[in-house]
């Protein structure tokens, strides 16, 4: 607001001037040195006293016209805005939030004690916040960390059907890349229910753990393509029997609105 008052005030002034001028019966030189001490004025208009190279404003450039004289421009366009520190893929700021929606499906492994291969469809949202800026500037893996809910739900559509639906919590690092495409790694433990029994499951109440990474492609500033892969393994840590566990690769694609 500073800036527009102050903006305002200089260009009502210079014309002003310039305008009495042009109307005054002036010799051309007398009327160009005029418009020279105009322009000088507008220079050093706000400007500390002494020699100094930089601009009297923060949203201000200086331009040298070819006689000497320093020229202020003010270009009208606020400091960064938004989600970002800078330019889009330069990590983001701290209180950022994001809204994901996503789907896919999980190809069940009969690994770790589990005797089927339990495939999931999956549908999820979830909610986002950067809980601190850029951290390790000065390194390739410099980034923010975010603390994420999730809420996910779908069916088993082998080798049984089945339900499922769970609420997880996640602390997810984004890289800061300098390019559209932001890497994370991810990793959460949460509450899932579920309609898979035996032999691998006993009981509707069960845990579940994730990890894994992907990546955003953003398709504008605050607007991003979401892909990702996580292992998913849900039990019920000895609470009941049978307690092999289900087990899968999980893939993810949807998209991210950040705010």
């Amino acid at each position: 607001m500073k800036t527009h008052v102050l903006a305002s005030r200089v260009v009502v002034t210079f014309f002003a001037t310039w305008f009495a001028l042009d109307s005054d019966s002036q010799p051309d030189a007398t009327l160009q040195s005029s418009k020279r001490e105009v322009w000088a004025d507008l220079a050093s208009y706000g400007k500390p006293s002494g020699p100094s190279t930089e601009a009297p404003y923060p949203e201000a450039d200086i331009w040298t016209v070819d006689d000497g004289c320093n020229v202020v421009f003010l270009n009208f366009q606020p400091p960064h805005t938004g989600i970002w520190e800078g330019e889009p893929g330069h990590g983001f700021k701290r209180g950022t939030q994001t809204l994901s929606l996503e789907a896919g499906a999980t190809a069940g492994l009969d690994i770790f004690g589990s005797r089927q291969k339990h495939d999931l469809a999956l549908a999820s949202f979830s909610y986002g916040y950067m809980l601190s800026s850029v951290v390790a500037r000065d390194h390739w893996y410099r980034g923010n960390w975010e603390l994420r809910g999730e809420l996910f739900g779908g069916s088993e559509f082998s080798p049984h059907d089945g339900w499922v639906a769970g609420l997880t919590p996640h602390l997810r690092y984004n890289f800061a890349t300098d390019t559209p495409w932001v890497p994370f790694i991810d990793a959460g433990a949460g509450f899932t229910g579920t309609g898979i029994g035996r032999p691998d499951l006993n009981g509707n109440f069960e845990f579940n753990l994730q990890m894994g990474g992907g990546v955003y492609r953003f398709l504008r500033r605050d607007l991003a393509l979401t892909m990702e892969v996580r292992y998913l393994h849900m039990s019920c840590a000895g609470m009941s029997s049978p307690n092999l566990g289900v087990n899968g690769v999980m893939g993810m694609i949807g998209v991210t609105k950040f705010f």
